[in-house]
C-alpha cells in the first residue's frame, strides 16, 4: 500500500518538473507592446497582431530596436518575422543576451543578433561589440528553405553560452561563445537596420523556459 503515495509523489515530480522546463512566457501578446521599451512613433501594432516598423517609401536613417523591458536566460525563443524592401541595405536581426548601448551611438544596442537579410539569414552577428558575424549560416541553403518577402519562423535555443539558430525548422547554426566575459542573458530585441527602405514584421513572440546549462 505503501509504493502507491510513493509512485504517485514521483510521478506528480517529473510532470512538475517537466512543465517547469517547458513552460512559455508570451513577450508579444497581439494588443499592446506593454513587455517592451522603445520608439513608440517608430514601432507599432498592425492588424492581426503584427508590430512593424519602416516604410517601403521612405528610407530608414539608423538602426532602431524595440527591446523587453526584463531580462532572459536559458530559454527558446520562438517567433515569425517578415523583411520586405528593394532600396538601399535591407536588413533587420533579431537580438538576444544584448543591452542598450550607454555610450554614443545610444540607438544601438550590445549583443547577439540572429541576422535578417541578404548573406546574413539565419547568422550570428555581433552587434556593437566585436562588428562581424561569428557564426555564419550556409546562404545557399539558407536559399532553399527561406520564404522571401514573406512569413518565416525563427527557433533560437539559448542555453548558458550555446546558441542554436533554426530557420523555419531547419538548423542553420550551432555557436558556443568561449569567450566568458560576454554574458549569457540580457534584453530581447526586435531591430530594422538603417540606410534602406525597408519594412520589417514580427508576430507570435514567445519564449520557452529551459534547463540550466
Amino acid at each position: 500500500m505503501n509504493k502507491i503515495p510513493v509512485f504517485l509523489f514521483l510521478w506528480i515530480s517529473m510532470a512538475c518538473a517537466n512543465a517547469q522546463i517547458t513552460k512559455q512566457v508570451t513577450l508579444f501578446n497581439g494588443r499592446n507592446l506593454n513587455k517592451w521599451e522603445g520608439d513608440k512613433t517608430l514601432w507599432h501594432l498592425d492588424a492581426g497582431g503584427v508590430v512593424t516598423a519602416g516604410e517601403l517609401t521612405v528610407r530608414q536613417e539608423q538602426n532602431d530596436f524595440l527591446a523587453t523591458k526584463r531580462n532572459y536566460k536559458n530559454y527558446t525563443l520562438h517567433l515569425d518575422f517578415k523583411l520586405e524592401g528593394g532600396i538601399g541595405f535591407i536588413n533587420a536581426g533579431v537580438q538576444i543576451h544584448s543591452q542598450r548601448s550607454t555610450k554614443p551611438p545610444l540607438h544601438e544596442m550590445i549583443g547577439y543578433q540572429v541576422d535578417m537579410g541578404n548573406g546574413f539569414w539565419a547568422s550570428i552577428y555581433d552587434e556593437s561589440r566585436r562588428d562581424r558575424t561569428i557564426a555564419s549560416a550556409d546562404q545557399e541553403r539558407v536559399k532553399t528553405i527561406l520564404h522571401e518577402n514573406d512569413w518565416n519562423h525563427y527557433e533560437i535555443r539559448c542555453i548558458g553560452r550555446r546558441i542554436v539558430v533554426l530557420l523555419n525548422g531547419v538548423q542553420t547554426v550551432d555557436y558556443t561563445e568561449p569567450e566568458n566575459e560576454f554574458p549569457a542573458e540580457g534584453k530581447i530585441a526586435l531591430q530594422i537596420h538603417g540606410n534602406g527602405n525597408a519594412k520589417v514584421s514580427y508576430k507570435n513572440i514567445f519564449l520557452q523556459k529551459a534547463k540550466k546549462p
